[in-house]
């Protein structure tokens, strides 16, 4: 209490500070013993309660008095006591305090306190304690080293915790020095410094472990010497405890690249692995991590190190595997690219196929993750050769792999019915095969959605699949379609890409497969929507599709799909109703079941280019029909066309300018009012360009001028784009349709200009018949099919453009 009284006098009062130091300094004597010992116990802990109260008693001289009353070798007990109060009192004051680090040193100090660690033990700890306070100083470390404090302190770590944790500590700061790394290792400090683990406190093992890692610091003898150490007491009889330990130094020694090798020459991976499999829990993440770092030094080790983890897979005991798994994985994610190996490398196929076939749930998941990521092509051959469908296919067909692991095994079961160079097409249609005739395609579904890779990958591959037979299947798999759980989702999208190829799309057909897709258009699952929606939109290509599907009610579930939740869903129930409406019957459905609204909402989605292209499309040809042109003017279409004629994309521009000029002949009920409706968009400018860039929607554009020149305010804002100068080069040459609209055009604006051999100009809304006697109706048909050599957007729909525009809407 007199010395926290003493301590609060001090706080904050300079005056008291320097009185009370200059009154404890005065009572160290060599003669009066008892009242030495209370002012340096006092001194000691008035110096840690501030770092000001360390200077004061500095200045008033307390370090040179406490260094002359050093005994190195006290005899008795009592003279011990009062040693060990001197050495505490010049731990506090060098405590943390470089200045008086230095004047201690200067003063004699650390000699007596380096004697003080082979005398009486009851100075011990307070003597290491001021050295270790001491070291501190780089200077100190060499000048402590060098008056031959390594040995006993060495000792030291043999002796009672209180000392052994405080040795270790100035072993660690001493071996930050190159030389005296080498000289506590020759001291025979690097195996006391393990067995503290087994022996000391807390604080010990802490300050050992950081001593061992100061070791190491480019000295690769030590690092050789700590690894066998370490890993010896792994080996050996040592405690749970001591063995958690030194496998966590392992672990941050491995941490740095230079020392894994040394690590793993002295035998630690086979001891990492039984600390994963026996250790405690901290121990067992302690030697993952390790194992991990381990296998990043190089392709060797990594073999070794996933050898013993793979063995561990095999242990009868669930939580044994689990971790070995584990490890397995974070050493994977930890290499990233470097933890992919060759099949030969991992120990061949047959190894796997042995996993597969016998091992447990990890093991496997282990061996689907191995076979996936080895992307060499000898690994790719060895695989399709020696191990095939078949083992993968029994694993999924067990229901226990996790999402990752079916992913994982739907990608081995991709590379093994792709292309693979030195794999002849031959096995890989076996293959492709036996994933339907092992009965693997309901577990597929089940799991990784191998075959909806597989399909989507290439066009080889849809012909493998349909090859294989597996088209009935996945259409029995549908059922009534109303039921559109993960596995009827999953068929449905394996139909989708398979629809692609037209045979492919007879045998859906034929197999029964459009009223269960119809059917899951009404579904709420979203997915379902969308695998539907695009296999139907492939189909409704096929002129015996389009039938069934009309029979089947699909245009009103498609037309409700233009307004559901999915984008994608929409576009393809869009492509599909451009397919069906070839038939004019289907055209007036569509309009009669509310197709064109939601139309002209999709339109408006510019974040999906698609899906405006495709919107186009349909209302271009819903606009040739009377009832259709009503409908999009009430809807509000015209000023949407204009903006998608504008803004949009190639494709979706030349049908905007086609419905355009539908909406906009004078026959058209509202012809007027559309007019108005385009100049008011701003509509013009853009028309105007199309002619002058003579782009492939030249012809319509031509048309849709024409159109509007009837309307006043159009033929002012014609004139201002200069449109007279792009039209005349069209009047020249042979007669045309395009030639006709032209001249149209310019005798509507009043110009001027000589006649031409075609005589007066035909029909203004109507192409002339053509050499070979075809209708207005065919050439305009004809001229826009020009338009777009993706999609013949106006030609004969389910023939010869179905397969370039199925292409396009996936």
């Amino acid at each position: 209490m007199a010395v926290g009284a003493l301590a609060a006098l001090a706080l904050n009062n300079e005056k008291n500070k320097v009185a009370i130091a200059v009154l404890l300094v005065g009572l160290l004597s060599p003669h009066d013993k008892e009242a030495s010992s209370k002012a340096a116990r006092a001194i000691s802990r008035l110096a840690r309660a501030h770092p000001t109260n360390q200077e004061a008693i500095s200045s008033a001289g307390g370090i040179p008095v406490l260094v002359s009353l050093l005994d190195a070798n006290p005899k008795r007990k009592v003279d011990a006591a009062v040693q060990k109060e001197f050495a505490a009192a010049l731990w506090s004051m060098a405590y943390d305090n470089v200045t008086n680090q230095a004047a201690i040193a200067q003063a004699g100090g650390i000699p007596p306190l380096i004697g003080m660690l082979s005398s009486n033990p009851e100075v011990h700890g307070d003597a290491a304690g001021a050295l270790h306070a001491l070291a501190a100083d780089p200077a100190n470390r060499k000048l402590i080293a060098s008056k031959g404090a390594i040995v006993p302190l060495v000792a030291l770590l043999k002796a009672a915790k209180g000392a052994q944790e405080v040795a270790a500590g100035v072993l660690g700061e001493l071996a930050k020095v190159p030389e005296n790394r080498v000289a506590i290792t020759d001291a025979s400090g690097v195996s006391a410094l393990v067995k503290v683990f087994e022996t000391g406190s807390l604080e010990g093992v802490e300050q050992a472990a950081s001593a061992l890692l100061q070791l190491v610091v480019n000295n690769s003898v030590n690092q050789s010497s700590v690894a066998r150490e370490l890993v010896a007491m792994l080996n050996g009889s040592s405690s749970q405890h001591a063995q958690e330990h030194a496998t966590t130094v392992i672990r941050n020694l491995v941490l740095h690249p230079e020392n894994r090798a040394s690590v793993a020459s002295a035998g630690a991976i086979p001891q990492l692995a039984k600390q994963l499999r026996d250790g405690m829990e901290s121990s067992q993440a302690m030697a993952a991590s390790a194992l991990s770092q381990i296998a990043l030094e190089s392709a060797t080790l990594r073999v070794s190190v996933t050898q013993e983890l793979v063995g561990l897979l095999g242990s009868t005991i669930s939580a044994v595997r689990n971790r070995a798994a584990i490890a397995l994985r974070e050493m994977n994610a930890e290499a990233g690219s470097e933890s992919r190996m060759s099949i030969a490398m991992a120990g061949g196929i047959a190894r796997f196929v042995a996993l597969l076939k016998e091992g447990s749930l990890e093991a496997q998941e282990y061996a689907l993750w191995s076979l996936w990521q080895s992307i060499d092509a000898a690994s790719k051959i060895s695989i399709a050769e020696s191990c095939g469908n078949k083992p993968i296919i029994q694993v999924l067909l067990q229901g226990k792999l996790h999402q990752v692991a079916q992913e994982h095994a739907a990608g081995v079961l991709a590379a093994l019915t792709s292309a693979v160079p030195g794999v002849s097409d031959e096995l890989r249609i076996k293959n492709s095969k036996d994933v339907v005739t092992s009965g693997g395609i309901k577990s597929l579904m089940k799991a990784a959605q191998a075959l909806v890779m597989l399909a989507a990958r290439s066009s080889a591959n849809r012909l493998a699949i349909a090859e294989s037979g597996a088209i009935p299947p996945l259409v029995h798999l549908l059922g009534d379609g109303r039921n559109a759980t993960t596995p009827q989702v999953r068929a449905a999208a394996v139909l989708a890409d398979l629809a692609r190829a037209g045979e492919n799309k007879t045998a859906i057909v034929n197999a029964g497969g459009v009223q269960p897709l119809v059917k899951m258009l009404t579904c709420a699952n979203v997915d379902a929507q969308v695998a539907s929606s695009s296999a139907l939109s492939h189909l409704a290509a096929n002129t015996a599709a389009q039938q069934l599907m009309t029979a089947a009610g699909a245009i009103t579930s498609l037309v409700a799909m233009l307004s559901g939740p999915s984008l994608d869903a929409a576009r393809y129930a869009a492509g599909a109703l451009w397919h069906l409406e070839v038939s004019a019957d289907n055209k007036g459905a569509i309009v009669k079941a509310g197709g064109i609204p939601p139309l002209v909402i999709l339109l408006r989605k510019g974040e999906s280019p698609e899906a405006q292209e495709v919107a186009a499309m349909v209302l271009a040809d819903l606009a040739r029909s009377s009832g259709g042109c009503k409908a999009i003017t009430i809807a509000g279409g015209v000023p949407s066309l204009v903006n998608v004629m504008i803004n949009g994309s190639c494709e979706a521009q030349k049908h905007a300018v086609c419905a355009i000029w539908s909406l906009t002949c004078e026959s058209v009920e509202h012809a007027e009012r559309n007019i108005k409706a385009v100049t008011s968009a701003g509509g013009l400018p853009t028309l105007v360009r199309m002619v002058a860039a003579r782009d492939e929607a030249l012809g319509y554009a031509v048309a849709t001028l024409k159109n509007l020149s009837q309307d006043v305010q159009a033929q002012k804002v014609m004139q201002e784009e200069g449109v007279v100068d792009f039209l005349k080069p069209l009047i020249q040459g042979p007669e045309s349709w395009i030639k006709t609209q032209a001249i149209a055009v310019l005798q509507n604006l009043g110009v001027d200009f000589t006649a031409h051999e075609s005589g007066a100009p035909k029909a203004a809304n109507e192409p002339p018949a053509d050499a070979q006697g075809r209708s207005a109706q065919q050439n305009i048909k004809s001229s826009t099919a020009r338009l777009s050599p993706q999609m013949k957007f106006h030609g004969q729909k389910a023939n010869a453009g179905a397969g370039a525009r199925s292409e396009y809407l996936r």
